[in-house]
């Protein structure tokens, strides 16, 4: 687990195939970390939920990445 602050955040959507019905509305963040690194997520989620200077915890299980607060 890392803490950082969000510097970026817009609404997307997660395409599945080539069904545009059947996408899911997602956010994309850009994240600082405390370590000095910046990462990118995608994650399932609202962008009404997150702005920008928002202190967040970001895991990581080797395979997902997830952004939380």
């Amino acid at each position: 687990m890392e803490w950082g602050t969000i510097q970026a955040v817009r609404a997307v959507a997660i395409e599945s195939g080539r069904r545009l019905t059947s996408d899911t509305s997602a956010v994309e963040f850009t994240v600082g970390l405390d370590s000095g690194q910046s990462i990118v997520v995608v994650q399932p989620g609202s962008v009404g939920d997150y702005r920008v200077g928002d202190r967040v915890r970001v895991t990581n299980d080797g395979t997902q990445t997830r952004v939380a607060r």
